[in-house]
């Protein structure tokens, strides 16, 4: 006979499982029962322990998916996880539980056997452990770029986890003028197959004349920290004029969106545009059925011609369309990717 639990909550201590039943209590939509487990580093990815941000899966013996957790870590209780199984009245004392960490299947390695017991006391303890894991990348790195005081300007660096499972990484940048960098310090996750962007926002404070700035990046993987990048593009800054040599004005009277170049293109291309005046820009990219393959959001930028290079080295050939959305008016042409 299948027990029903309204809520469960498991505490995997580093991917260790303790299945004990610590307190009761009732809520206003049902019973909740609590299970703890306790707090060590017992679980190894690769020979090492399991660095906190890892994922926990926990599955029943015919393959039903209950939840995951991120690893943390709290002053005095040590790494750990929670898995809440929901309104489950799947889980049959006497079932063989798997795990999987970081998306692979993880051994369970003792000192008891992964078997649900139900309520049963005293707690089990489950170790895991996962080796011979494949962690890999293919890293994209953004281009130089020009922009003008006060500018916002945005570099990317494309991930595509080419590992056997799921994979997280970690990002740094710095300005050399000391500029205000904007990005996620947290981690960035990649399932197995999949790209993702990690973008760099550099503030150019208001007033600065023309120069250049360095941006040094790292991206590193938590899992295999060699698997790693690092590199540097540079911000020239350019002064403004809305006056040429006979005294006209030389800023954009009207928005305009350039045929990129090359064109075809393997695997980057440059795609520029006039601005009349300074706007939010956007860039969309789709395919030939129409659907967003990349955006980019450039953020705020002042009047005068702009380019962005365009790197598809992870898209497979073929025709897509580019389009540059601003406040005001938007713009749509067509690109062609040989490889």
């Amino acid at each position: 006979m299948k027990t029903k639990l309204s809520k469960l909550l498991f505490t995997a201590g580093l991917c260790m499982l303790f299945l004990a039943l610590m307190t009761s209590a009732v809520f206003a939509q049902g019973e909740m029962n609590t299970y703890r487990g306790g707090l060590k580093d017992s679980s190894y990815f690769n020979g090492m322990v399991a660095p906190i941000g890892s994922i926990i899966d926990i599955y029943d013996q015919d393959g039903t998916f209950f939840d995951c957790d991120t690893i943390a870590e709290s002053p005095g209780a040590g790494r750990y996880g929670d898995i809440i199984v929901e309104e489950n009245d799947a889980i049959t004392p006497g079932e063989i539980l798997t795990f999987k960490l970081n998306g692979r299947v993880a051994e369970t390695t003792g000192p008891d056997e992964p078997i649900w017991d139900g309520l049963a006391w005293p707690p089990k303890e489950v170790n895991l452990s996962v080796e011979g894991a494949d962690v890999a990348a293919n890293f994209t790195t953004p281009g130089d770029q020009m922009a003008f005081a006060g500018d916002v300007v945005h570099y990317m660096v494309m991930v595509e986890n080419t590992g056997d499972g799921l994979d997280f990484y970690t990002a740094t940048a710095t300005s050399g003028a000391g500029w205000l960098i904007e990005y996620n310090e947290g981690f960035h996750y990649a399932e197995m197959g999949e790209t993702i962007t990690i973008q760099f926002d550099l503030r150019i404070p208001p007033g600065v004349m023309a120069t250049t700035d360095q941006i040094e990046f790292t991206v590193t993987s938590v899992l295999d920290n060699s698997v790693t990048v690092s590199g540097n593009v540079l911000t020239t800054v350019s002064e403004p004029t809305d006056i040429d040599s006979d005294g006209n004005s030389s800023l954009p009277g009207d928005f305009k969106l350039y045929q990129n170049y090359p064109n075809p293109f393997n695997p980057a291309t440059t795609i520029s545009y006039d601005l009349p005046s300074s706007s939010v820009v956007n860039l969309f990219v789709y395919d030939l059925l129409g659907r967003e393959v990349r955006e980019f959001n450039f953020g705020i930028k002042s009047a005068g011609n702009h380019s962005f290079t365009f790197d598809a080295e992870s898209l497979s050939s073929g025709v897509y369309f580019y389009k540059i959305e601003t406040e005001t008016s938007s713009a749509m042409k067509r690109m062609l990717l040989l490889k």
